[in-house]
């Protein structure tokens, strides 16, 4: 270069804010395009995103009732000012040994072009993390994701990171589930049905759902009240809980109860003769399917007589099997009554105190289900 001679980008300086992407917070303005992007990412479809998604995503991220713009969801956006990518973070308040702790749930991360912006979900998630929560937990990370997760720290927590799967007619929860990938093989499902009616005695035999105790009775005809004052009682047995109050489950439980796909909501509150709460489940079914427990929280102890009063409740509805998340609370139940185990996605969790890490990865936290993510409909919801 010539001496005197002016640099071409001192010429035409670049202008930070309009050339460099961004990590900031989602503003009401960014939804259609983030709406757009979950369209494109999660249904696989190229047509405009409906309304509905835009208001559910309005709803859950930005009127939550606990929403904190400190700890709040984030958008990755290019120098051309679009939106191209997005990470969903919930507001999270827990209960430890009398300790308030403030969380962070992160959920749904999506990149418009990934192999263009190969860093916009590492950035997302970093963005995240270095937040003011003392904790930072994910209950949905695929194998994907999980590779974001490590280099800043996330841990994987064994004992939440797996779904068990109980089959009650196992040659119709087969193509039940597999029809959930590829649809056309719903057509086997009369196959499918004439193949469990003709092992019925084998599946009798190997695959017996024990009976629930004598001692214990089920409600499924409880109230909204109802429901949502057992789970904060049953709640207390984990040493690690949300700090919920009324309005907290009952805001959940009103989003929890739309899952198209999974089918429609049933629930139940389990006591014993006396009256004494024992345990509640909540799950998502269609007629026959697979059905998906959301929440199932019991008395210390009492994991086999809830999971009982729930399996026979399935088997007599007609529902070919069920699956959900498994937990330290439930797991030792699970192993004795015939369910398998299969690893969909991680929880991790993410933080600087090692009291919090220990009291999520030993099994004693509770932090999915109606505590994590997986009660959004943004999971199994149509928005047609």
């Amino acid at each position: 270069m010539a001496a005197g001679a002016v640099p071409d980008m001192l010429k035409n300086p670049i202008n930070p804010s309009k050339n460099l992407s961004e990590i900031r917070n989602c503003a009401r303005e960014d939804i259609p395009a983030v709406a757009a992007l979950f369209q494109k990412t999660f249904r696989n479809s190229d047509a405009s995103a409906p309304r509905s998604l835009e208001a559910y995503l309005a709803d859950s991220y930005l009127d939550h009732p606990r929403y904190d713009p400190k700890i709040a969801s984030r958008v990755h956006v290019d120098e051309g000012g679009r939106v191209t990518g997005f990470v969903g973070v919930f507001p999270g308040r827990f209960d430890y040994r009398g300790r308030t702790v403030h969380a962070a749930i992160a959920g749904t991360l999506m990149v418009e072009q990934p192999d263009r912006e190969p860093l916009a979900g590492a950035k997302l998630l970093r963005s995240v993390v270095k937040g003011p929560q003392d904790i930072t937990i994910s209950e949905t990370t695929n194998q994907i994701s999980q590779r974001l997760w490590e280099p800043l720290g996330g841990k994987v927590v064994p004992l939440l990171s797996l779904d068990w799967f109980r089959p009650l007619r196992p040659a119709s929860a087969t193509v039940a589930t597999l029809a959930e990938k590829f649809p056309p093989a719903a057509l086997l499902a009369p196959v499918a049905r004439a193949s469990d009616w003709v092992g019925r005695s084998w599946t009798k035999q190997s695959l017996k759902t024990a009976e629930p105790s004598a001692r214990v009775s089920t409600s499924a005809d409880v109230s909204d009240s109802d429901f949502a004052s057992a789970v904060l009682d049953l709640a207390e047995a984990n040493e690690f809980r949300p700090a919920w109050d009324r309005q907290d489950v009952e805001w959940l439980l009103a989003r929890a109860a739309r899952k198209e796909r999974h089918g429609s909501l049933h629930r139940a509150v389990v006591r014993r003769r006396k009256g004494d709460l024992v345990g509640c489940y909540l799950y998502h079914a269609k007629p026959g399917g697979v059905g998906r427990v959301l929440q199932i929280l019991a008395r210390p102890g009492s994991a086999g007589d809830v999971l009982d009063c729930l399996f026979r409740e399935a088997n007599e509805a007609g529902l070919s099997g069920l699956r959900g998340r498994s937990s330290g609370q439930l797991i030792d139940a699970l192993l004795t009554r015939n369910c398998f185990f299969v690893h969909r996605a991680s929880t991790i969790v993410h933080t600087a105190d090692p009291d919090l890490a220990h009291a999520v990865q030993n099994g004693g936290a509770l932090v999915t289900g109606l505590a994590g993510e997986t009660w959004t409909r943004l999971i199994g919801g149509n928005f047609d």
